[in-house]
């Protein structure tokens, strides 16, 4: 490949061909790889530009129905990014300097050729700098065009400020969050709008994103024009010059959340609400996550296995399940389902006593985990009240049972003793 990386196309413009091919020769001496064309007139010069299309021009001053002034002319207004580079027999100071100023990229005098090549070189690295330029303005041209139709379309304010709270740039959506217009908050201190509570807390995690050059999040109140405060969320990222290296600014997009604070305040007061109903169950409660192991559990279910809130987090259901193994244990998690389940078993507590516990469990997906909801109830003193009424029952039966068979034998033995007095009876009248 030829300089820069491709091959060049290079537009000669010159009437008297030995000279072209000196030229020639001596861009091919120095390696260089490229395509010419060579033209003499002013219209196969502007056929050229337009069907060659070339990376680079070489022209002649002096031609006979055209000239080199005339051909710069017309490559600055067709296409000005195009390295131009007059090839002529002599030159005055004050021509040279009024041909650069109108635009050509040098000149090099026919009797001094080795000029050509490094005069080539410099002038396609210029042009190449100057499209990469050109492009990267367009880049960021596109940028903030972009970047204001967002800011200027989005609900969510979006802001510009230094790192001690200047706002530099602050979006229409400033309306509708706090009432402002744009240019009462442009020049002003972000810090200012604050709730007093929360300033020092947005300081320290702004000072923080600052050193560390990177993103925050932070969530704080903010004053609207009449003076009242809604809750914003702000996502900041730091911007620093890739060549120095110093902050240049901080760009912030500014959200409403004062609706999802009441939902998340009511939602915590609810949860406090539930916790306290829990903690203050009758009723052992815990909750199983996928591998066995509790999740949360309420003091009256560590209570009733002799552990602490701390020690009861730790443990899996077969550290005190006591009738059933590991493995079924596992399965029955594995299975577990919305429809639930109720059944009896034995809990081993910590100090190794056991005691009857009634369980009703069911299954339910809580974010990406499932969890297996168990209340359990001990039924210890209704067992033992059970196995003794059990007792005293099999005892009257053992009585009764006893009691009748008495009166039975009652009987026969007053059958008897009434057929002996019969028999009695008949012997007396017998005798008399």
């Amino acid at each position: 490949m030829g300089f820069m990386g491709k091959e060049l196309r290079i537009l000669i413009l010159e009437d008297v061909p030995i000279d072209a091919e000196l030229e020639e020769l001596e861009l091919l001496k120095s390696g260089l790889v490229f395509t010419s064309m060579l033209v003499d007139t002013r219209e196969a010069f502007l056929k050229a530009l337009e069907e060659f299309v070339p990376d680079l021009i070489l022209s002649d001053y002096k031609l006979p129905s055209f000239n080199g002034y005339e051909a710069l002319l017309i490559v600055k207004e067709r296409c000005p990014d195009v390295p131009f580079i007059l090839v002529t027999g002599e030159v005055g100071e004050e021509f040279a300097i009024e041909i650069l100023k109108k635009g050509a990229t040098d000149y090099v005098l026919k009797n001094n050729l080795k000029r050509l090549v490094p005069s080539l070189k410099r002038a396609l690295k210029e042009a190449a700098e100057v499209t990469e330029r050109k492009r990267l303005q367009r880049v960021l041209q596109e940028s903030e065009k972009m970047y204001r139709l967002l800011a200027e379309n989005t609900n969510d304010m979006i802001t510009r400020h230094l790192p001690d709270g200047t706002y530099l740039y602050v979006s229409p959506a400033c309306r509708t969050l706090f009432g402002y217009e744009p240019e009462d908050l442009i020049g002003t201190n972000a810090f200012e709008q604050m709730h007093p509570e929360d300033v020092k807390r947005v300081i320290t995690i702004t000072e923080e994103a600052v050193r560390a050059g990177g993103s925050h999040v932070g969530q704080y109140r903010h004053r609207t024009k009449d003076g009242q405060y809604i809750w914003v969320e702000t996502t900041g990222r730091v911007l620093k010059n890739k060549i120095t290296g110093n902050i240049e600014d901080i760009i912030c997009v500014v959200r409403d959340i004062t609706d999802r604070k009441k939902t998340e305040k009511a939602l915590e007061e609810e949860l406090i609400i539930r916790r306290i109903l829990i903690d203050q169950s009758r009723d052992g409660i815990v909750v199983l996550d996928q591998d066995g192991k509790v999740y949360e559990a309420n003091q009256r279910f560590a209570d009733m296995l002799g552990y602490s809130a701390e020690e009861v987090r730790q443990l899996y259901v077969w550290d005190w399940e006591a009738q059933w193994t590991r493995e079924q244990l596992l399965e029955q998690v594995r299975l577990s389902d919305a429809a639930g389940d109720h059944f009896e078993t034995r809990h081993r507590r910590k100090d190794g006593t056991f005691y009857d516990v009634e369980i009703s469990t069911n299954g339910a997906g809580w974010g990406e985990q499932k969890l297996i909801f168990c209340v359990c109830r001990d039924i210890s003193q209704r067992k033992n009240t059970e196995e003794e009424i059990k007792k005293q029952l099999q005892e009257l039966e053992h009585f009764y049972a006893m009691a009748v068979d008495k009166e039975l034998r009652m009987k026969e033995l007053k059958e008897e003793i009434e057929k002996l007095k019969d028999k009695l009876a008949k012997y007396e009248k017998i005798s008399d």
